[in-house]
């Protein structure tokens, strides 16, 4: 299986996009004050703070990734 540096830019971009999206709990299912992980009911702050800091995480690496592959391609 190829990976395209194309898919791995909107992967990133992507993350990114619901790493703000989870950040400024602007999904619906942010808008109360407790959500249910697991469950244990934990504040929803703290959920969309977790989320989004694993969704920018991944992104990065998404966005990495892509760099390398554009490197290793221009390389040839």
């Amino acid at each position: 299986m190829k990976i395209s540096p194309f898919t791995l830019l909107l992967g990133g971009v992507g993350a990114g996009v619901m790493g703000f999206l989870f950040r400024f709990r602007m999904l619906p299912f942010l808008k109360p004050d407790i959500i249910i992980k697991g469950g244990h009911p934990i504040p929803t702050e703290q959920y969309a703070n977790w989320m989004s800091t694993g969704f920018f995480i991944f992104g990065s690496v998404f966005l990495a990734g892509a760099f390398i592959v554009l490197a290793l391609k221009a390389r040839k």
